[in-house]
């Protein structure tokens, strides 16, 4: 039985190259999002990647498999990828602490978000997103302000 290992030596000749927890992030996400799955599952694919990469990489991707029928699940708190990826369908879950939450779902194309348990308990979509996305409006438009300084 031989045994193999593959790694990269710096060009010093003498370092074995270890990739950081982004670079290792982005390694198995694009393996995964290469293969061909029916449906593909991410927890927080953001984790580790800057925000700039999110959006022209893997946003793009992302939509592309849903466009080609593919059924994507994606937990993230990243505005990008919650927003801009055009989900058909958004689920909040709201925590209360000592295993009780309040789970609603709904679309952003209905700008409602309805309670599991009763559909009469609505939020609404946009709303939720701006605060737990973004921070709240204030925090929104303040970033937006200082975009504007230029």
């Amino acid at each position: 039985f031989v045994g193999v290992k593959c790694f990269t030596i710096l060009k010093n000749g003498k370092q074995k190259y270890v990739p950081s927890d982004g670079e290792l992030a982005i390694i198995m996400l694009d393996r995964y999002l290469a293969e061909d799955h029916e449906f593909y599952l991410l927890d927080e694919p953001e984790r580790g990647l800057g925000n700039s990469y999110v959006d022209s990489e893997i946003r793009p991707k992302l939509i592309a498999l849903a466009r080609s029928g593919k059924t994507v699940l994606i937990a993230t708190h990243n505005a990008n990828l919650a927003v801009r990826t055009e989900p058909v369908h958004s689920i909040l879950l709201e925590y209360h602490g000592e295993n009780e939450f309040t789970l609603y779902s709904g679309s952003p194309f209905s700008n409602q978000l309805s309670r599991a348990t009763n559909a009469n308990d609505t939020r609404n979509w946009c709303e939720e997103s701006m605060n737990i996305l973004e921070g709240g409006p204030e925090a929104f438009y303040d970033r937006k302000d200082m975009y504007e300084l230029q």
